[in-house]
């Protein structure tokens, strides 16, 4: 009994910590991305859910707080979104996989896949207070804001990444340009291949002759 109790209360104790090393994200996160690194896979990973599950379950509590179109707030509902946003997440993954070669260190995978959750996620919950209150008021005001947000977060994703991971104001400048080009290159890459597949998708079956 008292070893379950002792299992428990370490549980709760881990969600406590890893709440307020989520704070860190704001103001030290170098602090924060080291503490993920030196833990073990199992924490990582229980780590990165429960900030999946808190942050996407304070987006759909908003929205359902602000306007009654928004989806009922329920385990499935907030495991699909977890998902959904995971999967956007992931698709800058390999950009940032070949920025993280040209730091000193090099920044490991988990800490990129981190760095990236975290970033999508709060940024979300940002974006869903806009949205809902456009839905809500149909007032093109917070339409703007919520782009401008999501801009601003796209931007802060990107040029975050080199000045935490970098030192010193040269390599930080060259990191932040060797950012620059990568991103461009891959997003326009990916953009045309988007396009590429679209046009694909849309071509028009060939006519069928009509001679006789």
């Amino acid at each position: 009994m008292l070893d379950i109790i002792g299992l428990i209360s370490k549980y709760f104790r881990n969600i406590f910590s890893y709440l307020n090393n989520l704070f860190l994200f704001f103001y030290k996160p170098s602090k924060l991305f080291d503490i993920i690194q030196n833990e073990s896979k199992n924490e990582y990973l229980a780590r990165l859910i429960l900030y999946m599950f808190i942050l996407e379950f304070a987006s759909i509590s908003i929205s359902s707080s602000i306007t009654t179109k928004s989806p009922s707030l329920n385990i499935m509902t907030i495991v699909g979104f977890m998902c959904m946003e995971l999967v956007f997440s992931f698709i800058p993954f390999p950009c940032f996989l070949l920025i993280a070669q040209f730091c000193k260190p090099k920044v490991p995978p988990r800490i990129i896949i981190s760095y990236l959750v975290i970033s999508k996620f709060i940024f979300n919950v940002i974006n869903v207070i806009f949205f809902n209150l456009f839905i809500l008021t149909e007032n093109y005001t917070f339409a703007m804001i919520k782009g401008l947000v999501f801009n601003i977060g796209v931007f802060f994703i990107i040029i975050i990444f080199p000045l935490i991971f970098s030192n010193g104001f040269k390599k930080k400048s060259l990191l932040l340009f060797t950012t620059g080009v990568i991103v461009f290159i891959y997003f326009s890459l990916l953009g045309y291949l988007f396009t590429f597949i679209n046009l694909e998708k849309n071509k028009l079956p060939p006519k069928e002759s009509t001679n006789i």
